[in-house]
């Protein structure tokens, strides 16, 4: 998923002193007392109105899942803008609004999982309707550590390694009442590109724990 950012500026951000556009610079979030709540790259300027300073930041973690909780940006906060903080500040700024884009099946490579080497895993699991709409958002690596690649889509999350795009697991979720329910989970059984105990239950529970931690940070409203 990617975080997008809106914001009323006092100045002109996309060109600094310089007359240059910077690639990425640091957003500070403060509060009232003027004490920062977060620190986050904003990986480049996406839209700025010519008559009015309001401008769209995309928000890149330095980490996968370090995004900023939603609690922390609802309208009219407060933020302050640096170019490689703290050496200089660009401009102060208020929180129009924040949003979440899932990620597609286009948005990386990827590489289905052959019928012939798929295998039905024992895996049942339930969701809270937070870490189900965590869960929809998917997930785009951010750094070359970031081993997976995930996207959801027709009920079903696809699991794919980052380097690789080979497909792992696809799982099949579905709303629930009060959440959403696992109804089936297939892995890649090939043994070409996996160690045979690595395809495992543990694994997939672990992956849907980092997204479901993830949840109770971002939607802690």
């Amino acid at each position: 998923m990617i975080q997008y950012l809106e914001l009323r500026t006092d100045v002109n951000i996309a060109v600094t002193a310089d007359g240059f556009t910077p690639k990425s610079f640091e957003l500070q979030l403060t509060n009232a007392n003027h004490k920062t709540l977060i620190l986050a790259t904003v990986h480049h300027v996406l839209a700025q109105t010519n008559f009015k300073p309001i401008v769209t930041l995309k928000l890149r973690p330095q980490y996968a899942g370090e995004y900023v909780p939603l609690s922390m940006l609802h309208a009219e906060s407060t933020c302050t803008l640096f170019i490689n903080f703290p050496a200089e500040e660009v401009s102060k700024a208020t929180v129009l609004r924040s949003w979440f884009e899932p990620a597609l099946q286009t948005s990386w490579r990827n590489v289905s999982i052959p019928d012939n080497q798929k295998v039905e895993l024992a895996y049942q699991r339930t969701f809270t309707d937070k870490e189900f709409t965590r869960i929809k958002l998917g997930e785009i690596p951010v750094t070359m550590e970031d081993k997976w690649f995930c996207y959801f889509e027709n009920d079903c999350l696809y699991w794919h390694r980052s380097w690789t795009g080979v497909g792992v697991f696809e799982v099949t979720i579905v709303p629930i009442s009060d959440g959403a329910v696992v109804m089936k989970a297939i892995a890649n059984n090939d043994p070409e590109f996996n160690n045979p105990r690595a395809i495992s239950t543990d694994m997939l529970e672990n992956l849907f724990n980092n997204l479901c931690a993830e949840a109770e940070k971002i939607f802690d409203i």
